[in-house]
């Protein structure tokens, strides 16, 4: 990780790291981004993981939405990751988009942000002078816009554990057929 966050120190606003690209690639299509160099970082096997320490829930920048779908931790800790994640998108998306590139883009009809400011989670955003710190509901600037710097990377996700008597519900709102909204 530490070449690929060299290289987008280098090459600065003109690239953008590719992780599942199922939220990147229809900016690109739609001309909302535009960068010249495309950093892929998903030979970093290093980066595909999620893990319970320090009663902190950790997601590695690769973890993919299928992985979230299929977790047994997530089944058993926390409830509301578990229902949010096999309601991405449609199956191609899940087992090709991480949950990172989905935070990144802040895409409004992405769920995980929802998600991730539900349970006051916070972000490691790295870069190549170091790492900070952030909380979601900090991150999130609006629809497509967040405190993520061009050259940085968001390397792991932090959820607290719930309590045990926690309860969580996910619904989503429809404004009319064919669309969804999640709340």
């Amino acid at each position: 990780m530490d070449e690929a966050l060299g290289l987008m120190d280098e090459l600065g606003e003109d690239a953008k790291i590719l992780a599942g690209g199922q939220s990147l690639i229809p900016l690109l299509k739609l001309r909302f981004a535009s960068p010249a160099h495309l950093v892929d970082i998903n030979g970093i096997k290093d980066l595909d993981y999620l893990e319970e320490r320090d009663g902190m829930l950790r997601i590695g920048p690769l973890f993919r939405h299928k992985s979230a779908e299929r977790s047994t931790l997530l089944t058993s800790k926390y409830h509301v990751m578990a229902d949010a994640a096999p309601q991405i998108a449609d199956p191609i998306i899940r087992n090709r988009g991480t949950i990172a590139g989905s935070v990144a883009h802040a895409d409004p009809s992405g769920d995980w942000g929802s998600v991730l400011l539900a349970l006051d989670a916070e972000l490691v955003l790295r870069s190549k002078s170091g790492s900070r710190t952030v909380k979601a509901r900090d991150f999130f600037n609006g629809p497509f816009s967040t405190a993520l710097q061009p050259t940085s990377s968001s390397s792991a996700r932090s959820v607290t554990s719930p309590p045990s008597r926690w309860r969580s519900i996910l619904r989503w709102m429809t404004a009319r057929w064919g669309t969804r909204e999640s709340a």
